[in-house]
């Protein structure tokens, strides 16, 4: 959550008057009180290159390493999710497959 909190503090800096933005942030912080905590820190730590364990409802927890790669003059980045081939996180991710497409062929 840190490195969120660190983005969107970064945002703040490039788009300074956006009022989706700052709407957003009021909400977090009425919202959320570990939010306030590490907004009200002023602590930037950007990672690129994290684990974090994602909680799903049909299979559980999946920790998953995530890569941010950044174009810093457009203001975009592209976040990408992956598991150890083999890993049961791996395994997970193949189980939400096949439940995703039976679930769509059911709605279908």
């Amino acid at each position: 959550m840190t490195s969120a909190v660190s983005y969107l503090r970064v945002a703040t800096t490039h788009y300074p008057d956006d009022p989706e933005l700052r709407s957003l942030i009021a909400e977090l912080l009425a919202g959320s009180a570990d939010f306030a905590d590490l907004w009200n820190s002023q602590d930037v730590r950007i990672d690129h290159h994290v684990r974090q364990v994602v909680q799903h409802p049909q299979v559980g927890s999946i920790e998953l390493d995530f890569d941010i790669l950044t174009v810093p003059e457009r203001g975009q980045q592209v976040v990408i999710f992956t598991a150890e081939p083999g890993s049961s996180a791996y395994q997970n991710l193949q189980l939400l497959k096949v439940i995703g497409t039976r679930l769509t062929d059911v709605a279908g």
